[in-house]
C-alpha cells in the first residue's frame, strides 16, 4: 500500500480567551490489489478558555471517502470500497494542569 497525505491547519486568536481553528486535509491510498481510496477532511472549531486550567471547545468535522477498484478489506464495518460522508459535531470540556 502507498499512502500520500497533506494536512493544513490555521489557528487564530480572536480574543485572548477565544481561539478559532480551521483544518483541511486529503489522504490518498493506493493498494497492491489495484484499488484506490481518497479521504477528504475539513473542520472548524472554537475554543473558549474559561481560565488557565479549563477550556470549552465546540467543533464541526467533515470526512468523505471515495473508493474504487478492488480494496479487499473491510474498514470500520463498512463493505469493501464503500463510499461515505460523515458529519460530526463535538462539544468538549477540557481540564489540564
Amino acid at each position: 500500500m502507498t499512502s500520500t497525505l497533506a494536512n493544513f491547519r490555521v489557528d487564530h486568536e480572536y480574543r485572548r480567551n477565544v481561539i478559532l481553528t480551521g483544518t483541511a486535509g486529503i489522504t490518498r491510498n493506493e493498494y497492491r490489489t489495484g484499488g484506490e481510496q481518497t479521504l477528504y477532511a475539513a473542520g472548524l472549531s472554537a475554543t473558549y478558555l474559561l481560565n488557565r486550567y479549563a477550556g470549552l471547545t465546540t467543533a464541526y468535522d467533515f470526512v468523505a471517502r471515495q473508493s474504487s477498484g478492488n480494496l479487499g478489506l473491510n474498514l470500520n464495518g463498512l463493505a469493501p470500497g464503500a463510499n461515505f460522508v460523515d458529519h460530526r459535531i463535538v462539544l468538549q470540556l477540557r481540564f489540564s494542569l
